[in-house]
């Protein structure tokens, strides 16, 4: 597992998604699954529907690969607020993640606006710059066209 840390990485893993899916300027997908699991003895009192979990979150390029995972989260939590404790995110934050800049779609002339790149996420992810949501996506699709 890698996560990309150059701008051409970035890239690459940006071509995989529209090559593969025709889904330009998405750098990752991201998504979380709570994974069930029997509390051990003082393990404490963290646990969600009558279970203990902990919270795989996960981002894959678009062979599925996984390019970051954290799994500290545990409990209730949505998608969003484990993704705002990791490495990642902090690191977006900071704009220390060294993503591409914004650039026009392909195929797409010179009066058309300039598009970020972005991960993908379900309902549940944080809204961020760098964070589209379906509805979101099919807001920018439509204004990009």
């Amino acid at each position: 597992m890698h996560v990309p840390s150059t701008q051409k990485q970035w890239k690459e893993a940006a071509r995989g998604f529209e090559q593969r899916w025709n889904f330009p300027h998405t750098l990752g997908a991201i998504d979380g699954n709570h994974i069930r699991f029997q509390n051990p003895p003082f393990g404490g009192t963290h646990y969600y529907k009558k279970f203990y979990f902990i919270i795989l979150l996960g981002t894959v390029d678009a062979e599925y690969k996984f390019l970051f995972v954290d799994e500290d989260a545990i409990g209730s939590e949505s998608d969003g607020g484990p993704f705002a404790k990791t490495q990642l995110c902090k690191m977006l934050d900071r704009h220390e993640a060294n993503l591409p800049g914004p650039e026009r779609l392909p195929n797409k002339s010179e009066d058309k606006p300039l598009v970020d790149y972005f991960f993908f996420g379900d309902d549940t992810s944080t809204l961020k710059k760098c964070m589209m949501k379906s509805y979101q996506l099919l807001h920018a699709i439509k204004i990009t066209c």
